[in-house]
């Protein structure tokens, strides 16, 4: 009996880094088809932001535990923590300023099996794809207490920066939308993976698939997407947080993730077949929790090879 796969937005992005060569394929396996997070302890970073995630909202770790700060011999918090006690503060006013209710806290937004249609690239004709299911974690589902107000960024032709106040609405009192709450130390960063300069923001494919694949969701389930903000705390100090309502074009980049979900679904269903690979690499393998006993283990680097080309001036 084929297994079945439900697709989420972090298992797209890992299998893409897989397919790239940048991942192993065991753990892959274990933790998205297999489910072990247990296995799989997050960093001292992304403690800090559980940590901070529970102290806004109550949300739990993947595995249902409460996160636990780390602290001093005396007791007290340690310094990456005690930047985050301000951060408390700074959501609960940023949650009374803007008027925004928690409706739900962790929810999963399942859809079962569907049929996904994309065009064939070829024929050009509309082909339809069994997916066993999608699913996604949401922080918070929240509801606006009354009209939201955004700005937005912009250049004009000198190429300096100026702010525009958008007088339109973003969220209308009585919306619901998903709010997801990040910590992070690279909220200016332009070039990192997880940078959040809105300059660069479309390319970081690391961020933008969850609120894509949110509202993809959301559309199937309600029948319209949900807006989608993120609401993000620096780590480095204790007064820099940010906020960013996702907008995308609803029918040009879910038409695109609808591609990227189908060939996802395709080739997990190969690999599941035909096996996935071990991709052992010194660093990758040195905090591996599979490596006791794994046969592909790296202990020592591979010999890459290099062809000298002089450049030309």
């Amino acid at each position: 009996m084929e297994q079945k796969v439900i697709i989420t937005q972090s298992m797209m992005k890992e299998y893409q880094e897989y397919h790239l060569g940048n991942a192993c394929g065991l753990v892959f396996v274990e933790k998205y088809i297999n489910k072990r997070y247990d296995l799989f302890p997050p960093s001292d970073s992304m403690q800090v932001g559980n940590w901070f995630e529970y102290q806004c909202l109550g949300a739990t770790t993947k595995s249902d535990l409460i996160p636990q700060p780390e602290k001093t011999k005396s007791g007290e918090l340690t310094a990456p923590y005690k930047r985050m006690q301000s951060h408390i503060n700074n959501f609960k006013l940023f949650m009374t300023q803007y008027g925004i209710e928690i409706v739900s806290v962790q929810e999963k937004l399942k859809v079962g099996e569907t049929i996904i249609e994309i065009e064939d690239k070829n024929t050009g004709e509309i082909v339809p794809f069994n997916i066993d299911g999608l699913e996604g974690t949401t922080d918070a589902i929240c509801r606006a207490t009354k009209d939201i107000y955004g700005f937005y960024d912009t250049k004009d032709e000198g190429n300096k920066r100026v702010i525009k106040t958008d007088e339109s609405v973003i969220i209308k009192a009585g919306e619901k939308f998903i709010m997801d709450v990040k910590t992070s130390g690279l909220l200016s960063d332009k070039f990192s993976d997880f940078g959040w300069h809105l300059d660069y923001l479309s390319g970081k494919e690391k961020i933008i698939r969850q609120p894509i694949h949110y509202k993809y969701v959301s559309e199937l389930i309600y029948g319209k997407q949900y807006p989608f903000l993120f609401l993000l705390f620096s780590q480095t100090n204790e007064y820099d947080f940010r906020s960013i309502l996702f907008n995308i074009d609803e029918d040009q980049h879910i038409k695109e993730h609808k591609e990227r979900i189908v060939w996802t679904n395709k080739w997990i269903k190969y690999h599941l077949k035909k096996g996935f690979k071990a991709n052992p690499d010194v660093v990758r393998c040195h905090d591996c929790p599979l490596k006791v006993g794994c046969k592909h283990f790296a202990a020592v680097p591979k010999i890459q090879i290099f062809y000298y080309q002089p450049q030309t001036t």
